[in-house]
Protein backbone atom coordinates (compact mmCIF):
# COMPACT_ATOMS: atom_id res chain seq x y z
CA UNK A 1 0.00 0.00 0.00
CA UNK A 2 1.34 3.41 -0.96
CA UNK A 3 1.32 6.00 1.82
CA UNK A 4 1.18 9.71 0.89
CA UNK A 5 4.43 11.19 2.15
CA UNK A 6 4.32 14.42 4.13
CA UNK A 7 6.79 17.03 2.96
CA UNK A 8 9.68 18.16 5.13
CA UNK A 9 8.06 21.59 5.29
CA UNK A 10 4.80 20.08 6.59
CA UNK A 11 6.59 18.14 9.32
CA UNK A 12 8.63 21.21 10.28
CA UNK A 13 5.50 23.35 10.49
CA UNK A 14 3.72 20.78 12.64
CA UNK A 15 6.71 20.52 14.97
CA UNK A 16 6.90 24.28 15.38
CA UNK A 17 3.17 24.56 16.04
CA UNK A 18 3.24 21.58 18.42
CA UNK A 19 5.98 23.20 20.52
CA UNK A 20 4.41 26.67 20.46
CA UNK A 21 1.12 25.27 21.73
CA UNK A 22 2.94 23.66 24.65
CA UNK A 23 4.99 26.74 25.49
CA UNK A 24 8.39 25.23 24.74
CA UNK A 25 11.12 26.24 22.31
CA UNK A 26 12.05 23.79 19.54
CA UNK A 27 15.84 23.41 19.34
CA UNK A 28 16.24 20.62 16.79
CA UNK A 29 14.14 18.11 14.89
CA UNK A 30 15.15 15.02 12.92
CA UNK A 31 14.08 11.60 11.63
CA UNK A 32 14.96 8.42 13.48
CA UNK A 33 14.19 4.80 12.63
CA UNK A 34 13.98 3.08 9.27
CA UNK A 35 13.65 6.21 7.15
CA UNK A 36 16.86 7.62 8.59
CA UNK A 37 18.44 4.18 8.11
CA UNK A 38 17.52 4.25 4.38
CA UNK A 39 15.62 0.98 4.64
CA UNK A 40 12.01 2.10 4.97
CA UNK A 41 9.13 0.06 3.61
CA UNK A 42 6.32 1.81 1.73
CA UNK A 43 4.15 1.67 4.87
CA UNK A 44 6.85 2.55 7.41
CA UNK A 45 5.94 5.28 9.85
CA UNK A 46 7.86 8.50 10.34
CA UNK A 47 9.84 8.55 13.61
CA UNK A 48 10.12 12.29 14.15
CA UNK A 49 12.33 13.21 17.09
CA UNK A 50 13.13 16.60 18.57
CA UNK A 51 14.82 18.48 21.40
CA UNK A 52 13.23 21.39 23.22
CA UNK A 53 13.66 23.68 26.20
CA UNK A 54 11.16 25.20 28.64
CA UNK A 55 11.07 28.89 29.57
CA UNK A 56 13.33 29.78 32.49
CA UNK A 57 10.52 29.98 35.13
CA UNK A 58 9.71 26.30 34.50
CA UNK A 59 13.14 25.37 35.88
CA UNK A 60 12.58 27.45 39.02
CA UNK A 61 9.35 25.74 40.01
CA UNK A 62 8.98 22.93 42.56
CA UNK A 63 6.92 21.06 39.99
CA UNK A 64 9.10 19.51 37.31
CA UNK A 65 8.12 20.46 33.78
CA UNK A 66 7.56 17.60 31.29
CA UNK A 67 10.83 16.04 30.18
CA UNK A 68 9.25 14.40 27.14
CA UNK A 69 6.50 15.26 24.67
CA UNK A 70 4.79 12.75 22.40
CA UNK A 71 2.12 12.76 19.73
CA UNK A 72 0.96 9.99 17.40
CA UNK A 73 -0.84 11.16 14.27
CA UNK A 74 -1.45 8.17 12.02
CA UNK A 75 1.95 7.15 10.68
CA UNK A 76 3.57 10.29 12.06
CA UNK A 77 5.16 9.43 15.41
CA UNK A 78 6.46 12.55 17.19
CA UNK A 79 8.67 12.20 20.26
CA UNK A 80 10.74 14.89 21.94
CA UNK A 81 13.08 15.18 24.89
CA UNK A 82 13.63 18.21 27.04
CA UNK A 83 17.23 19.39 26.72
CA UNK A 84 18.29 18.55 30.28
CA UNK A 85 17.08 14.97 29.84
CA UNK A 86 18.98 14.69 26.56
CA UNK A 87 22.16 16.10 28.11
CA UNK A 88 21.97 13.67 31.04
CA UNK A 89 21.57 10.79 28.59
CA UNK A 90 24.47 12.07 26.50
CA UNK A 91 26.62 12.27 29.62
CA UNK A 92 26.00 8.56 30.15
CA UNK A 93 26.79 7.85 26.47
CA UNK A 94 23.27 6.96 25.41
CA UNK A 95 23.36 5.61 21.85
CA UNK A 96 19.97 7.08 20.90
CA UNK A 97 21.15 10.65 21.55
CA UNK A 98 24.09 10.13 19.20
CA UNK A 99 21.73 8.75 16.56
CA UNK A 100 19.49 11.82 16.77
CA UNK A 101 22.45 14.18 16.49
CA UNK A 102 23.79 12.29 13.46
CA UNK A 103 20.48 11.87 11.61
CA UNK A 104 20.78 12.47 7.85
CA UNK A 105 17.18 13.77 7.75
CA UNK A 106 16.70 17.07 9.58
CA UNK A 107 13.30 18.75 9.96
CA UNK A 108 14.34 21.66 12.17
CA UNK A 109 17.86 23.01 11.78
CA UNK A 110 19.75 22.99 15.09
CA UNK A 111 19.84 26.11 17.19
CA UNK A 112 23.40 27.39 17.93
CA UNK A 113 23.43 25.61 21.30
CA UNK A 114 22.70 22.28 19.59
CA UNK A 115 25.37 22.96 16.99
CA UNK A 116 27.86 23.38 19.82
CA UNK A 117 26.53 20.24 21.46
CA UNK A 118 27.21 18.35 18.24
CA UNK A 119 30.85 19.48 18.32
CA UNK A 120 31.46 18.25 21.88
CA UNK A 121 29.29 15.10 21.79
CA UNK A 122 32.15 12.80 20.76
CA UNK A 123 33.97 13.49 24.03
CA UNK A 124 31.06 11.76 25.82
CA UNK A 125 31.09 8.75 23.51
CA UNK A 126 32.01 5.61 25.45
CA UNK A 127 32.75 2.85 22.91
CA UNK A 128 32.21 -0.04 25.32
CA UNK A 129 28.78 1.13 26.45
CA UNK A 130 27.50 1.94 22.96
CA UNK A 131 28.84 -1.32 21.51
CA UNK A 132 27.04 -3.22 24.28
CA UNK A 133 23.84 -1.37 23.34
CA UNK A 134 24.01 -2.51 19.71
CA UNK A 135 25.03 -6.04 20.63
CA UNK A 136 22.04 -6.16 22.96
CA UNK A 137 19.77 -5.26 20.05
CA UNK A 138 21.44 -7.93 17.93
CA UNK A 139 20.86 -10.49 20.68
CA UNK A 140 17.19 -9.49 20.73
CA UNK A 141 16.58 -9.96 17.01
CA UNK A 142 18.82 -12.90 16.08
CA UNK A 143 16.57 -15.57 17.67
CA UNK A 144 13.66 -14.30 15.57
CA UNK A 145 15.61 -15.31 12.48
CA UNK A 146 16.28 -18.84 13.71
CA UNK A 147 13.14 -20.00 15.53
CA UNK A 148 10.02 -20.57 13.43
CA UNK A 149 6.88 -18.98 14.80
CA UNK A 150 3.88 -21.15 15.82
CA UNK A 151 2.58 -21.37 12.25
CA UNK A 152 6.02 -21.94 10.73
CA UNK A 153 6.23 -18.65 8.92
CA UNK A 154 9.68 -17.39 7.93
CA UNK A 155 11.14 -14.38 9.73
CA UNK A 156 10.12 -10.85 8.85
CA UNK A 157 12.38 -8.80 6.60
CA UNK A 158 12.13 -6.09 9.23
CA UNK A 159 13.61 -8.32 11.95
CA UNK A 160 16.45 -9.41 9.69
CA UNK A 161 17.48 -5.86 8.92
CA UNK A 162 17.12 -4.76 12.54
CA UNK A 163 19.53 -7.53 13.51
CA UNK A 164 21.92 -6.74 10.65
CA UNK A 165 21.95 -3.00 11.31
CA UNK A 166 22.55 -3.50 15.04
CA UNK A 167 25.41 -5.91 14.39
CA UNK A 168 27.06 -3.64 11.84
CA UNK A 169 26.66 -0.65 14.17
CA UNK A 170 28.42 -2.59 16.93
CA UNK A 171 31.17 -3.56 14.50
CA UNK A 172 31.58 0.09 13.49
CA UNK A 173 31.92 1.17 17.12
CA UNK A 174 34.47 -1.54 17.85
CA UNK A 175 36.52 -0.62 14.79
CA UNK A 176 36.24 3.18 14.70
CA UNK A 177 35.36 4.00 18.33
CA UNK A 178 32.93 6.64 17.07
CA UNK A 179 29.16 6.79 16.69
CA UNK A 180 28.09 4.77 13.64
CA UNK A 181 26.36 6.33 10.65
CA UNK A 182 22.62 5.77 10.44
CA UNK A 183 22.14 4.80 6.77
CA UNK A 184 22.41 1.05 6.32
CA UNK A 185 24.20 1.30 2.94
CA UNK A 186 27.11 3.00 4.70
CA UNK A 187 27.27 0.26 7.31
CA UNK A 188 27.13 -2.43 4.61
CA UNK A 189 30.45 -1.16 3.27
CA UNK A 190 32.09 -2.91 6.24
CA UNK A 191 31.14 -6.31 4.80
CA UNK A 192 33.66 -7.98 2.52
CA UNK A 193 31.90 -11.25 1.77
CA UNK A 194 31.63 -11.79 -2.02
CA UNK A 195 29.59 -14.97 -1.47
CA UNK A 196 26.55 -13.12 -0.16
CA UNK A 197 26.98 -9.36 -0.67
CA UNK A 198 24.65 -9.61 -3.65
CA UNK A 199 22.04 -11.45 -1.58
CA UNK A 200 22.09 -8.68 1.02
CA UNK A 201 21.51 -6.02 -1.60
CA UNK A 202 18.59 -8.01 -3.01
CA UNK A 203 17.07 -8.33 0.47
CA UNK A 204 17.46 -4.59 1.01
CA UNK A 205 15.74 -3.91 -2.31
CA UNK A 206 12.92 -6.22 -1.23
CA UNK A 207 12.64 -4.44 2.14
CA UNK A 208 12.14 -1.10 0.42
CA UNK A 209 9.36 -2.51 -1.76
CA UNK A 210 7.51 -4.76 0.69
CA UNK A 211 5.26 -3.83 3.59
CA UNK A 212 6.35 -3.86 7.23
CA UNK A 213 5.08 -7.39 7.90
CA UNK A 214 6.69 -9.01 4.84
CA UNK A 215 8.54 -12.30 5.37
CA UNK A 216 11.86 -13.44 3.98
CA UNK A 217 14.06 -16.50 3.77
CA UNK A 218 17.45 -15.64 5.21
CA UNK A 219 20.16 -17.55 3.31
CA UNK A 220 21.95 -20.00 5.62
CA UNK A 221 25.32 -18.51 4.68
CA UNK A 222 24.12 -15.07 5.82
CA UNK A 223 22.59 -16.39 9.05
CA UNK A 224 25.81 -18.27 9.81
CA UNK A 225 27.86 -15.14 9.24
CA UNK A 226 25.58 -13.07 11.48
CA UNK A 227 25.83 -15.54 14.36
CA UNK A 228 29.57 -16.01 13.98
CA UNK A 229 30.28 -12.29 13.79
CA UNK A 230 28.05 -11.66 16.79
CA UNK A 231 29.94 -14.20 18.91
CA UNK A 232 33.25 -12.72 17.83
CA UNK A 233 32.24 -9.18 18.74
CA UNK A 234 30.89 -10.32 22.11
CA UNK A 235 34.29 -11.79 22.97
CA UNK A 236 36.09 -8.49 22.37
CA UNK A 237 33.57 -5.84 23.43
CA UNK A 238 34.81 -5.50 27.01
CA UNK A 239 38.25 -4.59 25.70
CA UNK A 240 36.88 -1.29 24.42
CA UNK A 241 37.64 1.90 26.34
CA UNK A 242 35.19 3.56 28.71
CA UNK A 243 35.17 7.34 28.37
CA UNK A 244 33.49 10.14 30.28
CA UNK A 245 33.38 13.72 29.07
CA UNK A 246 33.51 16.88 31.17
CA UNK A 247 30.03 17.52 32.61
CA UNK A 248 30.88 21.21 32.99
CA UNK A 249 30.59 21.57 29.22
CA UNK A 250 27.03 20.31 29.33
CA UNK A 251 26.18 22.59 32.26
CA UNK A 252 27.34 25.58 30.23
CA UNK A 253 25.28 24.54 27.22
CA UNK A 254 22.19 23.93 29.34
CA UNK A 255 22.42 27.31 31.10
CA UNK A 256 22.95 29.05 27.78
CA UNK A 257 19.92 27.35 26.25
CA UNK A 258 17.64 28.16 29.19
CA UNK A 259 18.87 31.75 29.50
CA UNK A 260 18.19 32.46 25.84
CA UNK A 261 15.25 30.15 25.28
CA UNK A 262 12.69 32.84 24.60
CA UNK A 263 14.84 35.95 24.22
Amino acid sequence: MSIPEPTTAEITQYLQTFCQQRGVKLLYGCESGSRAWDMASPDSDWDIRFLYVHPLPAYLSLDQAPESLNQLDGLLDYGGWELRKALLLLRSSNAVVFEWLKSPIVYQQPEPVIERLMTVAQSFFSPRKVAHHYLGLTRKYLPRLETPDPINQPPRLKDFFYALRALLSAQWVMTMETAPPLPLPELLQQINEPDFEGALLELLKAKRLADEQAFCQVPEIVLGWLNGRFRELEVHVDGLPVRQGDSALLDILFLEAVSHSFS
